[in-house]
């Protein structure tokens, strides 16, 4: 959830476009900005994907907060 509420804040998603690209099937195509690659000169998302590099010490302190609170708060 901090991710997606990230990358809103930051302006990389526009919530508007995400409703917009719902099909018919209620899924949804989300698009991710690219940036240059330096090394390869590609365009990439990478910077922008959900990995344990960019949100795992994000996701283990969650997870620590939430274990603290025990299984009621849950």
């Amino acid at each position: 959830l901090e991710h997606a509420v990230t990358l809103i804040s930051e302006g990389n998603i526009k919530v508007e476009n995400v409703l917009a690209s719902t099909s018919s099937r209620g899924k949804l195509n989300i698009k991710l900005p690219k940036v240059l690659n330096k090394v390869t000169g590609k365009e990439t998302s990478a910077p922008y994907l959900f990995s344990r590099d960019l949100w795992g010490k994000a996701n283990a302190g969650y997870m620590k907060s939430i274990k603290k609170k025990g299984l009621d708060f849950v």
